[in-house]
């Protein structure tokens, strides 16, 4: 038993959203999903107030965020960060001896591979 946490980053193109994808085309994971990282998933949350989904999402975001058997958004607690708020974000000390921000140091690390501030973000909930 337990939540589950969703993610996946796009980056600003010219023509609008893409997401941000490996060598093989599949959504970069960051390792926020592994042990189940509750401290984590709080500190995310607590950067800044739910937003849902953004209205400019990608279409291959836009397909991730849809459940496979009605179409319709799976989940709850749907938000996003830019590359901006994530890295002026302070990760607290109290988030756990497996935590030690790891995960959300090398995160930043990898968003800052397809740019700037606002012209990337990181899009997550949980089921």
């Amino acid at each position: 038993m337990g939540i589950e946490f969703h993610h996946f980053a796009e980056y600003k193109t010219a023509t609008g959203w893409a997401l941000c994808t490996d060598d093989y085309e599949s959504p970069i994971d960051f390792g926020f999903t592994n042990y189940r990282r509750y401290g984590l998933y709080a500190f995310l949350y607590g950067i800044h107030p739910l937003r849902g989904l953004p209205s400019d999402l990608s279409a291959a975001g836009r397909e991730l965020t849809l459940g496979a058997s009605d179409g319709q958004e799976w989940g709850w607690q749907h938000t996003w960060l830019s590359l901006r708020e994530l890295a002026e974000a302070q990760c607290p000390p109290d988030l756990g001896p497996l935590d030690k921000c790891v995960e959300f140091t090398a995160a930043l690390s990898r968003l800052r591979e397809w740019g700037t501030g606002d012209d990337v973000r990181l899009v997550f909930w949980g089921s």
